[in-house]
């Protein structure tokens, strides 16, 4: 018995060790994909050159040292994304990486879906990173093939050019997007110009229910965001949160790509670690939450500081749809107000809200 039980005793044990080595990589891996975040394609594209010219102009010794570099990047990087997949928890979950993957799926799935109808440099943006995806599969395979000596696994030795190619399609759709960007920041607010209120709520006709217009905002981007989000039709027959992130995104990308909106985005200041739903223009943050019930609103009423101390790039926008006003306006506003009492951070903008039952 003393036996069975040290054997026990052994076996915890080293499942806490593992576990809590396994939490530290996942730590480790969620950090350097913040590091990533917007950076992927370009790593990967200049990594490809490097191999490319590498693999033409250098020695095979030479050529194998820059395999294991490319490899061990790719490996960081699809590391980072796995560690990154977290509830607002920050809990890491297999269950919630394979929502993720669905989801991100079917986020590809609308984007073909509204190919033709998206905008001429958006469209660049979405074949470069296909070709891209195609081309760094490929280049794994080949580099597999070298480093372990199953030449049966390469399919191609282009795959580094591929890459390179889809990185073009994707930095021109990119440049031209962003110019636009630029030229929307430049823009002078009109004379009637104002900080965003605490509140904003448009009714079901997209038509704001306080008096404040979006060309009242005294930031162009935020402006340009809340025309967008008052043409959105939230979906009302979702009960998962990412399916309206989903739809938001899909709105974005075919209304205003200038945005160039960024979905999931991990962001640091300190000792407060937040991931954003959506970033718009690099500047305005948005915190989606849908039906929310009592306790779920006191939740979020508790959220909204945190996310508020993170973001130093501009404005943080809670987005709250489908949800009792009473809610509202018995929890989450006042929260709102007590944060923005020394300058305001935070506005929260409702959308076709449910009515007190």
């Amino acid at each position: 018995m003393a036996d069975e039980k040290t054997v026990a005793d052994n076996a915890r044990e080293v499942l806490a060790t593992t576990a809590k080595s396994t939490h530290w990589l996942l730590d480790r891996c969620e950090v350097l994909d913040e590091m990533f975040d917007g950076k992927r394609l370009q790593l990967l594209a200049g990594s490809s050159l490097l191999l490319l010219a590498a693999s033409h102009f250098a020695s095979r010794s030479t050529a194998s040292w820059f395999a294991w570099a490319y490899f061990l990047l790719l490996v960081v990087v699809v590391m980072a994304r796995v560690g990154a997949c977290r509830d607002e928890d920050n809990t890491w979950s297999v269950d919630l990486l394979l929502e993720q993957w669905h989801d991100g799926l079917g986020y590809l799935s609308d984007l073909m879906e509204d190919f033709s109808d998206l905008d001429r440099n958006a469209r660049f943006m979405l074949v470069g990173q296909g070709v891209a995806g195609v081309g760094t599969v490929l280049m794994a395979f080949a580099v597999c093939a070298r480093l372990t000596g199953f030449h049966w696994l390469t399919l191609t030795t282009s795959g580094p050019m591929i890459t390179l190619v889809g990185g073009m399609l994707w930095a021109l759709g990119w440049a031209k997007l962003n110019e636009r960007l630029t030229a929307l920041k430049a823009t002078t607010p009109n004379s009637r110009a104002s900080k965003l209120p605490s509140l904003i709520r448009f009714g079901g006709t997209g038509t704001t229910m306080d008096g404040f217009s979006p060309e009242h905002a005294s930031d162009p981007v935020t402006g340009r965001l809340l025309e967008v989000l008052a043409s959105w039709k939230p979906p009302t027959n979702q009960t998962k949160e990412s399916k309206y992130e989903r739809s938001l995104l899909r709105h974005v990308n075919r209304t205003a790509p200038e945005l160039l909106p960024e979905q999931q985005v991990a962001h640091s200041n300190g000792a407060s670690r937040c991931r954003f739903d959506l970033v718009v223009g690099g500047t305005v943050a948005v915190e989606l939450k849908k039906k929310l019930n009592q306790s779920e609103a006191q939740r979020a009423a508790g959220q909204i500081s945190q996310y508020a101390d993170a973001w130093t790039h501009g404005p943080v926008l809670l987005l709250v749809v489908h949800t009792d006003h009473r809610h509202l306006s018995d929890i989450i506003l006042p929260a709102v107000t007590r944060i923005n009492a020394s300058s305001p951070r935070v506005t929260v903008v409702t959308k076709e809200y449910a009515s007190a039952s």
